[in-house]
């Protein structure tokens, strides 16, 4: 993991790397029911709704490419870094 070991922290730091990157890159790619330009905390929301692959659906990306392309490249991403968050920990309750 980044060379740093396997560690619950270090799982936490990456994660939440993650999660503001995404939301920067979709800064300005979503639109909501109500309106069409959303803030840095609803992106940080719509992240994590991702991330998680809840998916709400009250925040969506707007139709184009870019934007289509980043949310499902970052929906298979999270659902890789689950399995390997799961693992750091199964590993760490197993010792």
């Amino acid at each position: 993991m980044l060379g740093y070991g396997y560690g619950i922290l270090n799982s936490l730091i990456v994660t939440l790397a993650l999660l503001i990157s995404f939301a920067i890159l979709m800064l300005g790619q979503a639109q909501s029911n109500s309106r069409t330009h959303l803030d840095f905390i609803e992106m940080i929301y719509f992240s994590i709704v991702s991330f998680t692959t809840v998916g709400y659906g009250e925040i969506t990306p707007i139709h184009e490419t870019f934007a289509l392309s980043i949310t499902i490249a970052f929906l298979f991403l999270s659902v890789a870094w689950g399995a390997i968050v799961t693992a750091v920990i199964v590993k760490r309750l197993v010792r």
